[in-house]
């Protein structure tokens, strides 16, 4: 039970980092061509 558990939560932090990825990489495009501008 609480083996599932543990495997639980490290899927939903596998969950999270996938969907924080691609908010990541925009942020860092977005900070890359803000800098070039000013």
């Amino acid at each position: 039970m609480l083996r599932s558990g543990i495997d639980e939560r490290e899927g939903l932090d596998l969950h999270v980092a996938v969907l924080a990825l691609p908010v990541i990489v925009l942020l860092e495009a977005g900070r890359t061509k803000y800098a070039s501008q000013a």
